[in-house]
């Protein structure tokens, strides 16, 4: 019972953390964030529609723009220069995964990861040929630095003629062994941006000097699978804040992690996956099997952060990714972290909501 009305005491609203009265959803601007995607062809299970993603396409409709971390090369190459020296390489069928894409609305994608050069630079290549040949937006990687550190920069338009100016940076963090590997971009070579580095802080400032109006968010790839927050994610985040960053959002650990506000902005350390066809170790690992979609909402004069989650385990769903049940939403809301911040349901599903300055 104790849950019960917590739970329903989320629904309500607390007085002391409601979102700012938003504009019905005609006056607004969706821009949607997901976490990991990939199609998992590289884990050779047998699916009946792997590139299916039906079950989200209330949050699809509802997009006006829609960034999500692809965690795989799309490539037709056989052979991976890493074939022993990772545990996992990806891949992902070009003309297939690129279609399903088209279907359900996608615009733009970082590649900024720890599997975008699994098959080397000319997968990256095959990769950026395959997005760009589609008409898809990338960033995070590329066939030089200069071309692997490029901001997203779009102006979405509002209902009442204005513009919403955003800037989306992305990368992965700087890690000793995939240095090694030499998975990160030179003047020379290609591969993905390194985020946790000063040129980034360099890049948020000048984007911010350069138009003001900008806002700017990191999407940031990141952490320990299936662990929360670590110090390096948390000294990062709270440093592109510092340095002008209006929302970080980080994927990458393949579970939801700890949302934080830190100098009145909102950090969410890890969205989680989005759909993403492999095993998963959340039961080997005693992991929660949850992510989530994050749902930026703005109108011309206020803005919102909607959280959706997603239940994630793919042995328990048969590899269908789902919206969280009732049950499943009262658990996640009793995590720290979460219990103050203002929960609802609609048409869409359950959802965490975040007034953003």
């Amino acid at each position: 019972m104790k849950l019960k009305l917590h739970f329903a005491l989320l629904l309500l609203g607390l007085t002391a953390c409601e979102p700012a009265e938003l504009p019905k959803s005609s006056d607004l601007v969706s821009v949607l964030f997901l976490g990991d995607t990939h199609f998992g062809e590289s884990y050779e299970i047998e699916l009946e529609d792997r590139y299916s993603m039906d079950q989200f396409v209330g949050l699809f409709k509802m997009a006006d723009l829609t960034i999500a971390n692809l965690e795989t090369p799309l490539t037709t190459l056989t052979d991976s220069p890493y074939e022993g020296e990772k545990d996992y390489v990806h891949w992902s069928d070009p003309e297939l995964a690129t279609a399903a894409f088209e279907k359900y609305g996608f615009d733009a994608f970082s590649l900024g990861n720890n599997h975008a050069m699994d098959f080397g630079t000319e997968g990256l290549k095959e990769t950026l040929d395959a997005l760009g040949g589609s008409g898809f937006e990338f960033f995070g990687a590329g066939q030089d630095q200069e071309e692997a550190a490029q901001v997203f920069e779009t102006a979405v338009p509002l209902p009442n003629g204005d513009s919403f100016e955003l800037a989306v940076l992305g990368g992965y963090e700087s890690v000793a062994s995939y240095e090694a590997l030499d998975f990160y971009a030179t003047d020379s070579q290609g591969g993905v941006n390194t985020i946790t580095q000063q040129s980034t802080l360099d890049s948020i400032r000048d984007i911010k000097v350069e138009n003001p109006e900008a806002f700017v968010v990191v999407f940031p790839h990141w952490g320990d699978n299936y662990k929360m927050k670590d110090p390096g994610q948390e000294s990062w985040a709270h440093a592109f804040i510092d340095a002008g960053a209006d929302l970080v959002i980080g994927q990458g650990a393949h579970l939801f992690q700890e949302v934080e506000e830190y100098e009145r902005k909102t950090i969410v350390y890890g969205l989680g996956n989005f759909v993403f066809n492999a095993p998963g170790r959340y039961q080997k690992l005693d992991a929660a099997p949850y992510s989530v979609a994050a749902q930026l909402l703005v109108s011309a004069d206020s803005k919102s952060l909607r959280l959706y989650p997603i239940f994630s385990d793919n042995l328990v769903t048969d590899y269908e990714p789902r919206f969280v049940t009732e049950e499943e939403f009262e658990e996640l809301s009793e995590r720290e972290d979460l219990k103050m911040l203002a929960a609802d349901e609609d048409e869409i599903g359950f959802y965490f909501e975040i007034p953003l300055e």
